[in-house]
């Protein structure tokens, strides 16, 4: 299991990512310094395209290695909308 979480969000504190660490001890962590909540999600405010791409091509590699890729690759370019695409 992987997970990203932003250094700057309030609903998900350090203790929390700790208590997960301890149920998860082999999981893979990634804290982004400057990325708050839903900073992947491009409709919010807090919507963070540096820490977006960074995630998208860790857990791109995780899957490739993990999953595999079944169908047509999916990369950066074409997979992280930019705020200007916004629906």
């Amino acid at each position: 299991m992987m997970y990203h979480f932003g250094e700057k969000d309030a609903h998900i504190p350090p203790e929390s990512i700790e208590a997960i660490k301890q149920v998860n001890p082999e999981g893979i962590y990634h804290l982004y310094a400057d990325a708050d909540h839903g900073f992947n999600c491009n409709d919010r405010d807090s919507y963070h395209q540096p820490s977006a791409t960074l995630a998208l091509e860790r857990s791109l590699e995780f899957f490739d290695e993990h999953v595999g890729t079944p169908g047509p690759p999916v990369t950066k370019s074409n997979a992280v909308p930019t705020k200007s695409d916004n629906r």
